[in-house]
């Protein structure tokens, strides 16, 4: 009976664990991303994107702003920014009433050899305006 209940015991744990390890992504170069999004009262939309890369790694970060209606999605503006460390980008942009909006923030990050090894990417929440 003991050894049921370790071997179900054991069985419950490796899950937990499997469950957790599929649950979180792992880059190689990268260690943060983050996509925000705030519109003003005045309808300036205030998009940002960050990415904090290790050591030996560039990348090229774009932030991008779409606008939603209905089921369609389309990208009304991006912006770009490339280098090394933490790249940050701040962008205004004046959007009309009526829709939602999110942006999107993606990285295209590359080693010390200039060779592309991953393009990790955010998406903010939705803010209607």
């Amino acid at each position: 009976m003991k050894r049921i209940i370790a071997i179900v015991l054991s069985l419950i744990m490796l899950v937990c664990f499997a469950g957790s390890a599929l649950a979180s992504i792992t880059y190689i170069g990268t260690s943060s991303i983050s996509a925000n999004l705030s519109i003003s009262s005045l309808g300036i939309a205030t998009c940002k994107g960050k990415v904090t890369l290790y050591s030996g790694y560039t990348a090229d970060l774009t932030v991008e702003l779409y606008r939603v209606s209905g089921s369609t999605e389309t990208m009304i503006k991006s912006w770009t920014k490339s280098g090394s460390g933490t790249i940050e980008l701040s962008k205004p942009y004046a959007v009309y009433s009526g829709y939602q909006y999110y942006t999107k923030t993606t990285a295209v990050v590359y080693n010390s050899s200039g060779v592309e090894v991953e393009r990790p990417s955010r998406t903010s929440s939705t803010v209607t305006y």
